[in-house]
C-alpha cells in the first residue's frame, strides 16, 4: 500500500478539461477571447492497485505471546489453495509443550495420591464408626438388665454409659460424613487442576499446526503487514497475535487505493467518475468510479507529517483486466462539471493579483471574479462579457 512514498508524487492542484484546449504558447493576443463552453475540473491522485476481495493472513493466538517469522513465500508469487505461505517459529511452543506435559504428569500423580489418601482416612473413619457401634451395643446390653437385680446407683451409671456411647457414635458418624465431603472436595480440586493443565497442553499442541499458515484460495501472495523502518515484515521479524502479515488476493475484481491530502478535503465525492492509468500500461486509461472516501484522514509515514483521506476507486468491468495488486496507478477524478459556462483562458489572467486581473486586448487590465479553474481556462463569474478579446498576462506565468 502506498503511503508517504506514494503521496510525494501526489499533485492535487485543480486540473481540468475545457471544451477547447488551445496551446497558450502558440496563441496570438487576438485569438484570446471570452467564450461559452463546458469545463470539467479534476483532481489528480496517485495510488496502488489492489483486489476488491482478499483473504488476510494474521498471526494466530498461540501459547507463545510473540513469535518470529521463520519462512515466507516470495512477495507477489502465485500460490494455490492449501499451499504453505508462512511458517512461524515453533521453538517456544515446543518448549511450552514439554513443560506442560511434565505438569500434566505431576497433576495426575497428585490425583492418584489424593485418591489413596482419601481411602486411608475414610477407612479410619469407618472403622471408628464400627467401633463406636460395637461400644453402643455393649452399653445397651448392660443397660437392659432388670432394675431388680442391680443397685439403683449402678443402674444410673449404666444408663449414662449408654448415653455416652450414643453420643460417641453420632460424633464418629458426623466425622465420617465431614471427611467424605472433604475428601471429595480435595479430589475435585486436584482433578480440576489436572483438567486445566490438560486443556493448556491440547491448546499448545493444536497451536503447532496454527503456526503454519496456508493459502485459503489460489491467487497472488502479497505481504501487506505493518511497515517497520520503511519496509514490510520479513523473515526474522517478531510478530504478535492478531497482526496482519499478508493476504491472498482475488484478482477477478480490482480497485485502486489512492490518497487525498487533507488540504483538499471535500474535492472528491463518492460516485465521481475516475480515469486510472497504470504505470505499467501508460497508453491504456481505465475507467472507474469512486467507491468510498474515508470519513477521517490518517497520518502518512512513520513521522505523521502529513494526513490524507483514503480513496477507493472501483475499476469498471473489463478495466481491471491485466491489472495486478501493487501496480502504481495515476488517478484523475472528476471534481466538478460546468456546462455552458463563461470561460476565460488562464493565460490571459493574473491569478496572483487580488482580485485577479484580466489582460485586455486593447491594453490595460480589468478586475474579474473567477470561479473554478482548469489547466487551460477558468470560469469567469463577473467582470468580462462573452466575445471580449484578451491578451497574455505577464502575471500568468506564460
Amino acid at each position: 500500500m502506498l503511503l508517504a512514498a506514494a503521496v510525494v508524487a501526489l499533485t492535487t492542484l485543480a486540473c481540468g478539461r475545457s471544451a477547447a484546449r488551445p496551446g497558450p504558447s502558440s496563441q496570438r493576443g487576438s485569438e484570446l477571447a471570452v467564450r461559452r463552453g463546458d469545463l470539467v475540473t479534476t483532481v489528480l491522485l496517485t495510488g496502488e492497485a489492489r483486489a476488491a476481495r482478499r483473504d488476510q493472513l494474521t498471526v494466530p493466538r498461540t501459547a507463545a505471546r510473540a513469535v518470529q517469522i521463520r519462512w515466507m513465500a516470495p512477495d507477489g508469487s502465485l500460490v494455490r489453495a492449501g499451499d504453505k505461505v508462512i511458517e512461524l517459529d515453533n521453538s517456544a511452543i515446543v518448549s511450552t509443550i514439554e513443560d506442560l506435559r511434565a505438569s500434566v504428569d505431576g497433576r495426575r500423580n497428585e490425583v492418584e495420591r489424593q485418591k489413596a489418601a482419601n481411602l486411608a482416612v475414610l477407612a479410619e473413619r469407618r472403622f471408628e464408626v464400627e467401633r463406636q457401634g460395637v461400644e453402643l451395643e455393649k452399653a445397651r446390653i448392660w443397660a437392659d438388665l432388670p432394675a431388680e437385680v442391680l443397685p439403683h446407683r449402678e443402674l444410673r451409671e449404666r444408663q449414662l454409659a449408654l448415653d455416652r456411647a450414643r453420643v460417641a457414635l453420632a460424633r464418629a458418624e458426623d466425622e465420617l460424613e465431614a471427611t467424605e465431603q472433604g475428601c471429595t472436595a480435595d479430589l475435585e480440586v486436584a482433578q480440576i487442576e489436572l483438567g486445566k493443565v490438560e486443556r493448556e497442553l491440547r491448546a499448545a499442541e493444536e497451536s503447532l499446526d496454527l503456526l503454519t499458515l496456508r493459502a485459503s484460495r489460489s491467487g497472488p501472495f502479497l505481504v501487506t503487514g505493518p511497515r517497520w523502518r520503511g519496509r514490510h515484515l520479513g523473515v526474522g521479524d517478531t510478530v504478535w497475535p492478531g497482526w496482519p502479515v499478508a493476504e491472498i488476493a482475488d484478482t477477478s475484481e480490482m480497485q485502486v487505493e489512492a490518497w487525498l491530502l487533507d488540504a483538499d478535503d471535500g474535492r472528491v465525492r463518492e460516485g465521481a467518475l475516475a480515469s486510472c492509468v497504470c504505470d505499467t500500461y501508460p497508453e491504456e486509461p481505465r475507467q472507474g468510479r469512486v467507491l468510498t472516501v474515508a470519513p477521517a484522514a490518517r497520518e502518512l509515514g512513520e513521522h505523521g507529517a502529513r494526513r490524507a483521506f483514503q480513496v477507493i476507486v472501483a475499476l469498471d468491468g473489463e478495466a481491471g483486466k491485466r491489472v495486478t495488486p501493487g501496480m502504481s496507478v495515476r488517478v484523475e477524478i472528476e471534481s466538478g462539471r460546468y456546462p455552458g459556462a463563461l470561460l476565460v483562458p488562464r493565460v490571459a489572467l493574473d491569478l496572483t493579483a487580488t482580485p485577479p486581473q484580466a489582460a485586455l486586448d486593447g491594453g490595460g487590465t480589468r478586475p474579474v471574479t473567477i470561479g473554478a479553474c482548469g489547466p487551460q481556462a477558468c470560469v469567469v463569474e463577473a467582470g468580462l462579457a462573452e466575445g471580449e478579446r484578451l491578451r497574455p498576462s505577464l502575471g500568468s506565468g506564460a
